[in-house]
């Protein structure tokens, strides 16, 4: 497979503290799917006591978000990692199971 472009999510400052929400993908109104664990910058990221929503520092250039998603629902579902109005990722979680990786660029 050739290679593809990709989003690069820009924050105004390295140092900056950050928030990403799981949502419901519409027509979904609810979901129960959860963060289960996230990586940033090859450092464990707080998520949320809920699991609905994790928190990080941004680094300096260019570092991925691995986030690993899970849900108890046995068929395909489509979840969104958002900021606000702005979708960073729609990941599918599938077999119980998901995955979504964001690249952010701290300036």
């Amino acid at each position: 497979m050739a290679l593809q472009s990709v989003s690069i999510f820009k924050s105004d400052n390295t140092g900056s503290n950050e928030t990403i929400t799981l949502e419901p993908a519409p027509p979904a109104t609810s979901t129960n799917a959860t963060i289960v664990s996230a990586v940033y910058g090859g450092q464990l990221v707080q998520v949320a006591g809920d699991r609905k929503s994790l928190s990080f520092t941004v680094l300096q250039e260019v570092h991925p978000l691995v986030i690993t998603l899970a849900s108890p629902n046995p068929n395909d579902e489509i979840v969104r990692l958002a900021q606000g109005q702005t979708i960073l990722a729609s990941p599918v979680i599938s077999q119980h199971s998901g995955v979504s990786t964001i690249l952010i660029q701290g300036k």
